[in-house]
């Protein structure tokens, strides 16, 4: 119903209003999860480490006339038996003590498909991305259905058929995980200092491993990683810095041990330091080698130096119109963020001033502060002349580059006072003298006054400076 309303006179007319709709089944093209026959194609992963993952893609395309909606769904056969599978090769104990990093994410399948749902607009095309992750050893098998919506009939619904064989790896080195090469943010050109540029031969190989280090203060880092050796041998493992390194790098990582031997079944605990110098950027070329097995990965070891978390609760110290004199003082406050001592030195205001205009003392002018707290430090100014002020002192946090400015100023000002006393001279008339300041005496002379007989002699001060003066006569 039409609310109420009044039609005003005059004011009808026909509008044409258009509609269209497309009444259509939806239809889609995609070759890889097409049935043949009833069975949905296989889509077969190279063997892979139970520690890492491949990744394929499939595309569909929507070549319908209407949006086509999505939605993928797994059915999941049998896993594979540890006893059974036929790359375990270590006792069955020392093969769990292995797998508890995997044990934690059991409960995700060997395969899963991005994205798992959505709607693809008419003449598009969106590309899923199936990655293959094994949790165990053995092989690994799943179906993934996709449910079209208004598909029609003359269709039948994708599916695909994945299989893939995890394998038990020579070694297996415990990582976090690192985007700096696959996230793109190393640089093809890196410089470590002016004028160097890393050699051409640094391309660094696709299974490169990546170690991320980032120092604050000039603090030395330490990583910790462990290598395990999930075979039925031992072997021994060394450590090798490539000679691309730069020079700058050789002596800012350092490992705790460079070789070692690791029993069946058994992992190693492996320590990096990396301390940081006045420069920013870092990266170091190293091998991991098994040479009993031919086996060598390359590691690229990369280390920052980042501005630590250190602040000062102003920048700015205005001591404002300052009475020569008189030490005035004021308080900032150093707050350290990082979990970790953080030293600091000022420089010296002694530098900024000259000694016949003020004395500036900051105290203390170097010490420590403590992780994650705040330490005061106390400016002191004393002026010597009428005069406005202004320097800059930097605090400096020791073994980084970070510098933190402090603005002093003041407006020096003294007090002028002028006193004069009227009296009468000798020939009648009003004489006036200038008072003379301390240590001089001034002496206000009545001369002869008779009993009950009152004698008035005047004394004035004037303020000759810019702000009031406050006084007091006192009697002694």
């Amino acid at each position: 119903d039409e609310p109420d309303h009044t039609v005003l006179s005059g004011t009808n007319r026909n509008l044409a209003f258009a509609a269209s709709m497309t009444c259509a089944y939806a239809e889609y093209a995609c070759p890889q999860a097409t049935l043949a026959d009833g069975k949905a194609p296989v889509l077969e992963f190279r063997d892979t480490a139970f520690y890492q993952a491949r990744d394929a893609t499939v595309p569909l395309t929507n070549t319908g006339k209407v949006a086509l909606r999505y939605s993928w769904t797994s059915v999941a056969e049998p896993a594979a038996d540890l006893r059974t599978a036929s790359q375990l090769s270590i006792p069955l104990d020392l093969f769990d003590a292995l797998l508890l990093p995997l044990k934690r994410r059991q409960h995700l399948p060997a395969f899963f498909i991005e994205p798992n749902e959505g709607t693809v607009p008419v003449g598009e095309t969106v590309n899923f991305k199936i990655t293959f992750r094994p949790i165990l050893p053995g092989r690994s098998a799943m179906k993934l259905e996709c449910s079209v919506a208004n598909l029609s009939p003359k269709l039948q619904q994708p599916a695909v058929a994945l299989e893939g064989v995890g394998v038990v790896p020579i070694a297996h080195i415990d990582l976090p995980p690192s985007d700096y090469l696959t996230g793109a943010r190393r640089a093809t050109e890196l410089k470590t200092e002016p004028d160097h540029t890393l050699p051409a031969g640094a391309k660094l190989q696709v299974n490169t491993k990546v170690l991320e280090f980032t120092s604050h203060a000039a603090q030395p880092v330490v990583r910790e990683f462990f290598v395990a050796n999930p075979t039925a041998h031992p072997w021994k493992y060394i450590w090798e810095m490539n000679p691309i390194t730069p020079r700058d790098a050789e002596a800012a990582f350092r490992f705790a041990a460079v070789e070692g031997d690791i029993e069946p079944g058994q992992r190693a605990r492996v320590l990096v330091e990396f301390r940081a110098s006045n420069i920013r950027f870092l990266e170091s070329f190293w091998n991991f080698t098994i040479p009993s097995q031919q086996l060598s990965i390359p590691f690229l070891l990369v280390g920052r130096m980042e501005d630590p978390s250190v602040t000062l609760s102003t920048t700015v110290i205005n001591f404002g119109s300052t009475l020569t004199g008189r030490k005035v003082k004021r308080t900032l406050e150093i707050s350290n963020g990082e979990d970790s001592f953080v030293e600091f030195a000022f420089s010296d205001p002694a530098r900024k001033v000259d000694s016949h205009t003020a004395n500036v003392v900051v105290n203390p002018r170097q010490g420590k502060v403590p992780p994650n707290s705040k330490k005061p430090v106390d400016v002191e100014m004393l002026l010597y002349m009428e005069k406005e002020v202004s320097f800059n002192i930097s605090c400096k946090v020791k073994g980084t580059l970070k510098t933190l400015p402090v603005n002093i100023k003041a407006d020096g000002y003294a007090v002028h006072v002028e006193g004069s006393l009227e009296a009468p001279a000798a020939d009648g008339k009003t004489e006036v003298k200038s008072l003379e300041l301390e240590p001089s005496r001034n002496v206000v002379d009545f001369g002869k006054v008779q009993v009950n007989e009152k004698v008035v002699r005047t004394v004035s001060v004037y303020n000759a400076g810019r702000f009031p003066a406050m006084y007091r006569w006192r009697l002694s």
